[in-house]
C-alpha cells in the first residue's frame, strides 16, 4: 500500500496500529486503492468513489467491519472512536 500512496510503509503500518490518525484524503485514497486492486471488489469500485463523499471524518460512535477469517462471515460491530 505504501508503493502506491507514495509514502513509508511505517507509515502506513501506524495507520494501520492507530497511533497515526490518517488524513481524509489519504484515507479516501486507501479506500479506492484497495477496492481498485482486490479482484472481488474491483467491480464495485464505483460504487466505492460514489460513497467517498458521504464518509464523515469526525470523531464519535462508528462501525468496525470484522471478519472472521475462518468461515469469511462479516459484521459491522459499533465501536466507540470518542476521545
Amino acid at each position: 500500500m505504501a508503493e502506491y500512496l507514495d509514502t513509508d510503509g511505517d507509515r502506513v503500518a501506524r495507520w494501520e496500529s492507530g497511533s497515526e490518525r490518517i488524513g481524509a484524503g489519504a484515507d479516501r485514497l486507501v479506500r479506492m486503492v484497495a477496492a481498485a486492486l482486490d479482484g472481488e471488489l474491483r467491480a464495485e469500485a464505483e460504487a466505492v468513489a460514489r460513497h467517498l463523499p458521504m464518509i464523515a471524518d469526525q470523531s464519535g460512535d462508528g462501525f468496525e467491519l470484522q471478519v472472521d477469517v475462518e468461515t469469511l462471515r462479516t459484521a459491522f460491530v459499533r465501536v466507540s472512536r470518542a476521545a
